[in-house]
């Protein structure tokens, strides 16, 4: 097992950090480009090094870089520096080790002021210099991450972020839109915003996964939820705003196929932001898996007042598209 150190960047990091750059392409967005040890010394220095406006961390393994979270201070305040923006990399051995989570928890800990620091979730982890550091007791933090991260999206939610909002295409990432999702977190009251009665998530229990899932990958594509996990006869797929889930299995407990017209869940209704988006999953649903209901009154069959798209797979299911 791998062992981590967070500690303060050095110009001893800048061959490691190139190197981590030139094996990680999926790390460049998050810096400057890096040709040289010289370019990842002077981003050391001008962006990395501790300073009054920021705070940023090395995770080593095997005394090389394997990661970086930082929160850059703004919104001067009596005391000092009000908010900072929490932002985070890591490349192999730390990612998929499932430290780097409590490590950002840690450090953003640690920057709104808690003093209880440490603890069983880090055994493979030295903070003894986070701990030693004097915190900035900052009040607000915030950060964003692309809707189709769902890793970045989960370390942030166990960090104690809340989502807050969605800046529609902000990035063209090799020419396609991306929504960046916003979160924050203060540092008083609980770490992560709870809605009593939100959703959390949907079980869908089929009959034929093989069959069913094409259709359905489809359609949650389309309303912008990705894969959160997969496994035998079954998968998850996440809305990356609110971190609701749907998971679609095949369970061996499955006793009869799915009728919406019994007594149980008749249909499921998902929200879009407009009707070119009802239109354009209209005109594509047939080829991949869907049959339209009540076509005759599209886009009214709810009401007048009520803008949808109803949809029905092969195996009976049923899907309502709401534009509001």
């Amino acid at each position: 097992m791998t062992d981590f150190l967070l500690t303060m960047w050095n110009e001893r990091h800048a061959q490691g950090l190139l190197d981590a750059y030139v094996q990680n392409p999926d790390i460049h967005r998050q810096m400057d480009e890096l040709v040289s040890a010289e370019d990842a010394r002077r981003l050391i220095a001008e962006q990395y090094a501790m300073s009054a406006e920021r705070a940023v961390w090395c995770v080593e393994a095997n005394k090389q870089p394997v990661g970086a979270i930082g929160v850059t201070y703004s919104g001067i305040s009596d005391s000092g520096f009000d908010r900072g923006w929490v932002f985070y990399w890591n490349v192999p051995p730390l990612r998929g080790s499932g430290i780097m989570k409590h490590l950002v928890k840690q450090v953003c800990d640690w920057a709104l002021g808690n003093t209880e620091l440490g603890t069983s979730d880090l055994m493979t982890a030295d903070i003894s210099e986070l701990v030693a550091q004097p915190s900035p007791c900052l009040r607000r933090l915030e950060l964003g991450y692309r809707a189709n991260n769902p890793t970045s999206a989960s370390v942030a939610q166990f960090a104690g972020f809340s989502v807050e909002g969605c800046e529609r295409e902000k990035f063209l990432v090799d020419g396609t839109p991306v929504d960046v999702i916003t979160a924050g977190r203060l540092a008083t009251g609980p770490t992560r915003v709870a809605r009593n009665g939100g959703l959390h998530h949907i079980e869908l229990w089929v009959s034929d996964f093989s069959h069913d899932l094409p259709a359905w990958t489809w359609l949650f594509q389309q309303l912008g939820w990705r894969v959160l996990d997969n496994w035998t006869n079954g998968v998850s797929f996440q809305d990356p705003i609110s971190s609701t889930y749907c998971v679609l299995e095949q369970s061996p407990d499955v006793q009869a196929c799915h009728n919406r017209m019994n007594a149980g869940l008749n249909h499921i209704a998902f929200r879009v932001r407009e009707k070119d988006m009802l239109d354009r999953v209209r005109s594509d649903a047939r080829q991949h898996g869907w049959e339209e209901l009540f076509g005759q009154s599209y886009p009214h069959a709810g009401g007048s007042q009520h803008m949808a798209l109803y949809l029905e797979n092969s195996q009976g299911f049923e899907v309502e598209i709401v534009a509001d």
